[in-house]
């Protein structure tokens, strides 16, 4: 399992895949010269299981694609995330051409704040909370350069079955495809309707 950037495995907490072997893949320094291929392949070493189900959510989503093209997979399964560059919304391909990310200062990029809080779709105190913990922790340096990759992204095709589930109501990266949308559900259903991504990721692999 990926977070998403800038999160962490706390947001898989409220999760429930009892019976399966769980394992939430850390994230580690980007090297200067890493794309996201390469970091893929760097991360690839915590994957210890042979032929893994990959389960990303957000930008992990996108990591986990890269993993499965360089290593044997059975499945991907993308929460709130992006199957190709063309799901990126035009806001994020913007950077691109002006990437304001690079020069914001870093207490504002690990800061949660109302808007933030309108971006993940969180209305639930204990969930603001949450957020602002996981954020805070947060290492600015790893988020310009996973923001860089995002609005840079191009993905390579990957020879394995895509599931993906999101919500309808993602103001971070707003529906465009899925195999199930959440109703009302905004770029944290893993956490916040976690009772159905559950029910839905065991669907996907039984």
């Amino acid at each position: 399992m990926l977070s998403g950037l800038g999160a962490d495995k706390r947001i898989f907490d409220r999760l429930d895949l009892t019976g399966y072997e769980v394992h939430s893949i850390e994230w580690i320094k980007p090297l200067p010269e890493d794309s996201m291929k390469s970091y893929a392949q760097r991360l690839s070493s915590q994957i210890k299981s042979p032929n893994p189900i990959l389960i990303g959510v957000s930008f992990g989503g996108m990591v986990a694609q890269e993993i499965a093209t360089q290593v044997a997979t059975e499945k991907v399964i993308l929460i709130s995330s992006a199957r190709d560059s063309n799901a990126i919304p035009f806001y994020f391909r913007m950077l691109r051409y002006l990437p304001v990310y690079r020069w914001i200062p870093s207490n504002w990029l690990i800061k949660g704040n109302v808007i933030a809080d309108w971006f993940f779709g969180l209305t639930l105190s204990d969930d603001k909370k949450l957020l602002r913990l996981i954020l805070s922790a947060t290492d600015p340096h790893f988020l310009r350069w996973a923001l860089h990759q995002i609005v840079t992204w191009k993905k390579e095709a990957v020879q394995v079955p895509i599931s993906q589930i999101h919500g309808d109501s993602d103001h971070l990266l707003p529906l465009r495809q899925a195999d199930f949308s959440v109703r009302n559900g905004g770029h944290l259903i893993v956490h916040t309707h976690a009772p159905i991504v559950s029910q839905w990721i065991r669907e996907q692999i039984t």
